[in-house]
């Protein structure tokens, strides 16, 4: 099966995009900057079996999805703006409605 990850590079993500290499699943992990695929290749053991792709963290228009969903059977919605420990916002919940419903909706 061909599986969509969206936050791959996070605690969860990059734990479930090991753990579905391991069961051979193909999987494509969703990034949103070069800083965070690093992450994701150095915490995953057979990184070099992910087919990562880079979608911005903004990504409210369903078209910003297209590449990124394309030939995958099932999408493991795991992004999202969570446990920013020094936020530097103004607008704190126009942040998190962004990126947690905005861009949600776009994947969907």
């Amino acid at each position: 099966m061909r599986l969509l990850v969206t936050g791959a590079s996070g605690f969860i993500g990059s734990s479930v995009c090991q753990n579905l290499i391991q069961l051979n699943h193909q999987v494509r992990a969703v990034t949103s900057s070069k800083a965070s695929e690093l992450r994701l290749v150095a915490s995953v053991p057979m990184a070099d079996l992910l087919d990562v792709v880079r979608v911005n963290h903004e990504a409210i228009s369903p078209l910003d999805w297209v590449r990124a969903c394309d030939g995958v059977d099932a999408v493991i919605h795991l992004g999202a703006r969570a446990h920013v420990l020094r936020e530097t916002l103004e607008d704190v919940y126009a942040a998190h409605r962004k990126a947690n419903c905005e861009v949600t909706l776009a994947l969907a």
